[in-house]
């Protein structure tokens, strides 16, 4: 094109070609960007203006002065992204009877279950009681030092098998035949915890009834573990000479659903 392409506005600095492409702006120059920038000419201003230059003095008619702009293209904001509706806060979960809970797990076991009890004196295990309660009584072999023995134990009386000896009848069964005895009547139930699949609770009982010296006033913390199934852990702690212990039995079910009868 011969005619100048020029750029009128309101005058505040003169800015060649190059640096009017390289800025982000909103009206294009007919002419190409980068083939030279010694006949374009641009002013800065509010407003920018692209025309071509009148002809020279000796043309008849004047051009008429073109203002052509870049089409402006609108953009729709983007949509906001939808809110997720905010959660409804859970309900509190209602309060669990301790109480209530052990007594149902305690009644799912009155047909009888199976028992591992095990007492360890300072962290070692030094005994194993693993047995049977059923209805009629209690099948268990107690091991110690080793040494393993048999007991079966019944409304009319107890007895006794040691390793290569004879069944014969003792007057005090071993304590460990009825883990669960002391529960049944506990002085005071606590809810450690429960999240809806395990409840963790306290029992306070008599020292007693858990088969350890002392007077009736004497209380043990019993601790309790239970889940959908039943019961499933009790444990205390206590002393053996002198020396710290723990007792845990864990429950589950029969594994010889014989009658238990006396052996002699």
């Amino acid at each position: 094109m011969a005619d100048r392409v020029a750029l009128l506005g309101r005058e505040s600095g003169r800015y060649g070609v190059r640096q009017i492409c390289g800025a982000v702006g909103l009206v294009v120059v007919l002419a190409a960007c980068g083939k030279g920038g010694s006949d374009v000419e641009a002013s800065t201003g509010d407003r920018l203006v692209v025309g071509v230059q009148a002809p020279p003095a000796e043309a008849t008619t004047p051009l008429p002065a073109l203002a052509i702009a870049e089409p402006v293209t609108t953009v729709a904001a983007a949509a906001p992204a939808p809110t997720a509706p905010s959660a409804v806060a859970a309900a509190p979960a209602p309060a669990v009877d301790g109480l209530a809970v052990l007594q149902h797990a305690l009644d799912g076991l009155a047909g009888g279950y199976h028992f591992t009890t095990t007492v360890s004196v300072d962290g070692v295990p030094s005994a194993v009681a693993d047995g049977d309660r059923l209805v009629d009584g209690t099948r268990l072999t107690l091991t110690v030092g080793g040494g393993t023995v048999n007991y079966v134990v019944t409304d009319a009386g107890s007895w006794v098998l040691p390793e290569g000896g004879e069944w014969q009848a003792v007057s005090v069964a071993p304590a460990s035949t009825d883990p669960l005895g002391a529960l049944h009547t506990p002085a005071s139930i606590a809810v450690n915890g429960a999240d809806g699949i395990t409840t963790s609770l306290t029992a306070t009982v008599p020292a007693v009834a858990l088969g350890v010296p002392g007077d009736a006033t004497t209380m043990a913390a019993v601790q309790v573990l239970l889940d959908a199934t039943g019961l499933k852990t009790v444990t205390y702690s206590t002393t053996v000479n002198g020396r710290p212990a723990v007792v845990g039995s864990s429950i589950g079910p029969i594994v010889d659903p014989t009658p238990v009868t006396p052996p002699i």
